[in-house]
């Protein structure tokens, strides 16, 4: 490639880069829409253009900012130290939740105190009071919050107590309200109310009973509250953004005015709905007397396009005024003295400011407002000239910059307009940087302008807290990643220190050295070739021993170590690619007379400045360090801080851990090393405190100071004492100073004889005031307050236990940490002794007894038998045992060893007889009941503790054991009962030991009536006879239907044949007889009997005659009989049923229309007949 195709190429490039970040920042509002177009038009939105669009949440490119996470569980106390604020932003949303301007503290000037967000649309979650510098006319904030984290919703400011001073209410999203003196700034009260958020405050005679009560509207109910306890007193189901009270009609009563709409009278606890004057939704509402009638007038601002000035008391609209956007605030102030108020409200988009006279609606005056967007009006004199002036926050709406506005309608002009700075301050430094001789503070913003412009620096007088100078978004060009770093030395040689800030112009790393005394910038350089990518963090260290400081700096992926007289690259090391902040520092941490260059970057690197070859931590969660000699060996020690918790102290010779500390759970985002005398304190940032670890025994956790407190580069100490100390941090929305007293304590842990009245003492290092606390009551101090160093002598009670035991004592101090000391009792000499070591009990279950045990210390008590139960198994001191015993089911004694146990002494045994039990023998039941049939069962349980045998007196009755010794289950088994009588068997279950025997009475079921015959039907033969037989164990009787037959026996029992007699059958067909045979306990059986003709009847077993198939339904095949004769069917009852005449020795009958039963056919063949039975089925 060519020199001027590289040069077109890298310009192309940089155009390209340029116009990215130009798009990039376009202004956009709240939907996330641009409301600036890439010629700088601004762009507004109609109503319907913003319908349904969604609110974004603005987002900074904060990339270290971790949310807070619960504190390990330790002993920690809190304290609270005294924190200036030398430097605050103003934040977003300025003044969106709130903005009064009053004189608070009564000093005869005016303070403006607004809500503000350290980023967002419109989420308060800090606020500040403004004062006006007349110096440089300027307002500046003389006091700033912490960041909260809950969000405020409204602040109000008014004599709530009625003791002639102030207070300012604080409500918030999670239903609470604080109150602060607007004096000391202290937290005065705070109250939970409701578990919904504060919307707004309002402190008036709600409920019109002649108090003043305290009246919140949250999204779903308004209530009035007590305004001394702020208990409930009254609950409206209907909830708003704003309320409003005060007298709207001739009633004289106060009214309770909704923005959702509503207006409410409450009479005691009598509420009447007055007026619902708006169903659009919400909206702004302000209630002024603008006609002088002594009745306020509802002043209403729909969100989009329309104001409403409604009479309540005529439940009419006296006029309306239309705007061209969305309306984004609304007040009432009084602009001419007339004692009217004049209406004002502002422009959601590119507006205005506007003025209307309230009376008429007609527009005064208007002011242009040159950011997007307006949070909130006031007008006040906040100059003390005589002059109310104009007073608008702006730019909440779009992701552009946020301005606070102050401008004087008298003067026609804008007399003051804020900075926009974006925190974090990621860095700050001490040194003289003027060369006036006293150090300065200088801190860095990660940005300005919303992220628009570059970061600012701050030089504040560090004896004064003053501000000396204050860079604007434009004096360092360009730096698009954000400020980390700030360093003071003496670069050039010339004597006096610069300010050096490593960054980026774009992309590309450069570095700035400015003159502190004169606030320009003395020299900078772009890294453009070599190209280097934008720096992180910085040193300044002559780490070659050349007598030149180098400037040693790190970027995402490399150090580099700089020469500051000609910006040449001396050495680089490659550290790894990561954005993640980088802690940088230089030092020999391993002795060898050369200083190492040590970075924090996830890992933790140390790097040989002779011959650049490194070391590098496997671990990956180190976020912070120092450097300090921790062991006293005489050589600087790594104390590096984790993302777990952790403090650990390296050794940078060995590279191994010396120490490692678990006081939180969460991480640790930076620790810096104090020590005063031999104590050494760890002081630490995690959860967004400033914390002091001493030991695990002592740990001193801060207030709140807000998120990002001690970030990267930004927590260092400062003007280090013997007994004090102060830490200078940066946060999210400054910079600031906490003023720490360290006491000390000659010994963290003490030991005190157990004799009474024994004594210990140690000695309080402090310069402030302190307190003494001591957790039991058997150690006294001979002083629980004090000021200044002192000796405190505790005197304990006599222990009589033998055990040790431990008081805490915890000491306090003014803005300092606190100091846990234990102090331990030794244990009187050990006793356990017992009143018996044998002890006898009964043998009845339940039986108890009891020893006494005389102890002075813990002990524990075991029985090495279940049958013997105690009372205790453990216990302090003196104690009567209680023994119980379970029944001694045996016929001999038994025994039991309680072993009693306690620490440092042998331990103590007590033996227990229990006596014997006496011979026992018992059964589960004595009458039993078996069933019937063969082998039937029955059981029954036997409780003894001898020897037993079990006999029956029936043969059909056997038990399947004769004999057995203590308890036992016996089955019974028995043969069938074939009667139908119940029989019964005695069995007898004796004993040894002449314990009595015991009879059981076991009956048998009956057996079950039987009644079988041999057959259902009967053909008579040709000699007129039949028979059957019958099988039972009951009576029974024979009855015939018919003369003509008869039985040789009608009646008897058990089994029988029986023989029926039948007349000749002289008739011309086929005859029938039914038998029932009837017997007790069963249903009666029939048989029937058929009787053919007597004569020409031959024997049915002799005829060849063959009828197939016997049980059909359908058709009947009879062969083996002679042309024509005569086939003749007959049902049972002699009835024939079918007659016709074979046509060959075979015939084929049907019988489908016969129904199903037994039938007779009849063959008569040339005088000879033939009958035989055939069934259908």
């Amino acid at each position: 490639m060519n020199h001027v195709a590289g040069k077109l190429l890298c310009l192309l490039f940089l155009g390209c880069v340029v116009m990215a970040n130009g798009r990039e920042n376009l202004q956009k509002d709240i939907f996330g829409q641009e409301i600036t177009g890439s010629n700088g038009k601004k762009i507004n939105f109609s109503q319907s253009e913003l319908k349904g669009l969604k609110v974004q949440e603005a987002i900074q490119n904060l990339p270290l900012k971790t949310a807070a996470a619960s504190q390990a569980n330790g002993l920690k106390t809190p304290f609270t130290a005294k924190v200036d604020n030398l430097f605050s932003i103003m934040g977003t949303s300025i003044g969106r939740n709130s903005m009064h301007s009053l004189d608070i503290d009564k000093d005869g000037n005016t303070e403006l105190i607004c809500s503000a967000s350290t980023s967002g649309f419109g989420t308060g979650n800090y606020w500040y009071i403004m004062n006006y510098n007349p110096t440089d006319k300027t307002w500046n904030q003389s006091w700033t919050s912490t960041v909260y984290s809950s969000y405020i919703k409204t602040i109000e400011i008014v004599d709530y107590n009625n003791d002639n001073n102030y207070e300012i209410l604080l409500g918030f999203d999670n239903g609470t309200i604080e109150i602060y003196d607007p004096v000391t700034k202290a937290l005065m009260k705070s109250y939970s109310p409701v578990t919904e958020s504060v919307n707004s405050i309002i402190c008036a005679d709600a409920d019109n009973d002649g108090i003043n009560d305290i009246v919140i509207s949250c999204p779903n109910s308004t209530y009035v509250l007590d305004a001394t306890t702020f208990t409930k007193k009254f609950t409206i189901n209907k909830g708003a953004n704003y309320v409003r009270v005060g007298v709207l009609d001739d009633s004289n009563k106060n009214q309770i005015v909704l923005s959702s709409g509503y207006i409410y009278k409450l009479l005691g606890t009598t509420l009447t709905t007055e007026w619902n004057f708006n169903t659009s939704g919400e909206g702004y509402v302000e209630l002024s007397d603008i006609d002088k009638d002594n009745k306020k007038e509802v002043i209403f601002a729909q969100s989009w396009y329309y104001i409403y000035v409604y009479d309540a008391d005529t439940k009419t609209t006296k006029y309306s005024i239309k705007s061209d956007l969305d309306i984004q605030a609304l007040t009432m102030a009084d602009t001419d003295n007339d004692g009217v108020d004049e209406l004002f409200y502002g422009d959601g988009q590119w507006g205005e400011v506007y003025c209307h006279n309230s009376a008429t609606g007609a527009l005064m005056w208007s002011v242009n407002n040159p950011e997007h967007g307006v949070t909130a009006i006031n007008y006040a004199d906040l100059n003390n000239d005589g002059n109310k002036e104009l007073i608008w926050g702006a730019g909440w709406t779009s992701t552009g910059a946020d301005y606070l506005y102050i401008y004087s309608k008298a003067q026609s002009k804008l007399l003051w307009r804020s900075e926009d700075i974006v925190g974090p301050f990621y860095a700050t430094a001490t040194g003289d940087v003027d060369g006036d001789g006293k150090n300065e503070i200088v801190a860095v913003s990660y940005e300005s302008e919303s992220g628009y412009s570059s970061g600012i620096i701050v030089i504040l007088d560090a004896e004064t807290n003053q501000l000396k100078w204050k860079s604007n978004g434009n004096f360092l060009y360009e730096v698009w990643t954000g400020l980390y770093d700030v360093c003071i030395a003496d670069v050039d040689k010339d004597g006096n220190n610069e300010i050096v800030i490593g960054a980026g112009q774009t992309y590309t790393g450069e570095i700035w050295i400015i003159d502190g005394k004169n606030h320009t910038i003395k020299s900078n350089h772009i890294f453009s070739s070599p190209s280097l990518s934008e720096f992180y963090s910085l040193t300044v260290d002559d780490v070659d021993n050349d007598g030149q400081k180098e400037l040693i700096t790190v970027s995402s992926s490399a150090l580099y170590v700089i020469n500051p007289t000609d910006w040449s690259v001396k050495w680089s090391v490659n550290t790894g690619s990561t954005y993640s902040g980088t802690i940088l520092r230089s030092a020999d941490v391993n002795g060898d007379g050369n200083k190492e260059i040590i970075v924090c970057k996830s890992s933790i690197m140390i790097i040989n400045s002779t011959d650049h070859s490194y070391w590098k931590s496997t671990e990956t969660n180190y976020t912070n360090f120092d450097l300090f000699d921790v062991n006293n060996d005489g050589i600087t020690d790594i104390v590096a801080s984790t993302s777990n918790g952790h403090i650990v102290v390296l050794d940078g010779k060995t590279r191994t851990s010396i120490s490692d500390f678990n006081p939180e759970t969460s991480s640790i985002v930076s620790v810096r090393v104090y020590k005063t005398g031999n104590s050494i304190y760890y002081i630490y940032s995690s959860n967004n405190k400033i914390n002091i670890y001493q030991n695990d025994s002592n740990c001193s956790v801060s207030q709140s100071l807000g998120n990002n407190s001690g970030d990267i580069e930004s927590m260092k100490l400062y003007n280090c004492q013997p007994s004090s100390l102060e830490i200078i941090y940066g946060n999210s929305i400054g910079v600031h100073r906490m003023y720490l007293n360290i006491m000390s304590v000659s010994a963290g842990n003490l030991t005190v004889a157990a004799e009474e009245n024994s004594q210990v003492s140690m000695d309080i290092n402090t310069s402030k005031n302190w307190t003494l606390t001591i957790d039991q009551d058997w150690l006294k101090a001979n002083s629980i307050s004090g000021t200044g160093n002192s000796t405190i002598v505790f005197t304990a009670k006599a222990n009589m236990w033998a055990e040790k035991r431990t008081a805490l004592v915890t000491i306090t101090g003014d803005g300092s940490n606190s100091q846990l000391i234990t102090v331990t009792q030794n244990g009187a000499t050990p006793v356990l002794n017992v009143s018996s070591n044998s002890v006898a009990i009964g043998a009845l279950q339940g039986s108890t007894n009891s020893i006494d045990i005389s102890s002075n210390l813990n002990w524990t008590a075991v029985s090495n038998q279940s049958w013997l139960y105690l009372s205790s198994n453990q216990g302090t001191g003196n104690l009567k045992l209680v023994l119980t015993a379970y029944s001694n089911t045996t016929i001999v004694p038994r025994t039991a060893t309680i072993t009693i146990t306690g620490t440092g002494l042998q331990p103590v045994t007590v033996t227990v007889t229990q006596a014997a039990g006496a011979p026992v023998l018992a059964v589960s039941s004595n009458s039993l009941i078996i069933t019937a049939p063969a082998n039937s069962t029955k059981s029954f349980s036997i409780y003894s503790n001898v020897g037993w045998t079990v006999t029956s007196n029936q043969s059909w009755l056997t038990p399947n054991y004769s004999s057995g010794n203590n308890n036992g289950t016996i089955t019974l088994i028995a043969q069938q009962n074939v009667a139908t009588e119940q029989r019964t068997a005695t069995v007898t279950v004796s004993g040894t030991n002449n314990v009595a025997s015991i009879t059981i009475i076991v009956t048998q079921d009956a057996g079950i009536p039987i009644l079988n015959l041999s057959t259902n039907t009967i053909t008579i033969n040709k000699d007129n006879t039949g028979s059957f037989t019958i099988q039972s164990n009951i009576s029974w009787s024979v009855v015939s239907n018919q003369t003509w037959l008869t039985s040789d026996v009608t009646s008897g029992s058990r089994n029988a044949t029986v023989t029926l007699i039948a007349q000749p059958n002289k008739t011309s067909g086929l005859r029938a007889a039914s038998l029932i045979i009837s017997g007790t306990g069963v249903l009666p059986q029939a048989i029937t009997v058929l009787q053919d003709v007597t004569s020409a009847v031959d024997d049915v077993n002799q005829s060849p005659l063959f009828i197939f198939p016997n049980g059909s339904d359908k058709d009947i095949k009879v062969n083996n009989i002679a042309a024509n004769a005569v086939i003749s069917i007959y049902n049972i009852n002699g009835k024939m049923m079918i007659c016709t005449t074979a046509g060959s020795t075979s015939a084929t009958i049907n019988a489908a229309n016969l129904e199903k039963g037994i039938y007779a056919i009849r063959v008569n063949d040339n005088g000879s007949t033939i009958t035989r039975k055939f069934v259908i089925q």
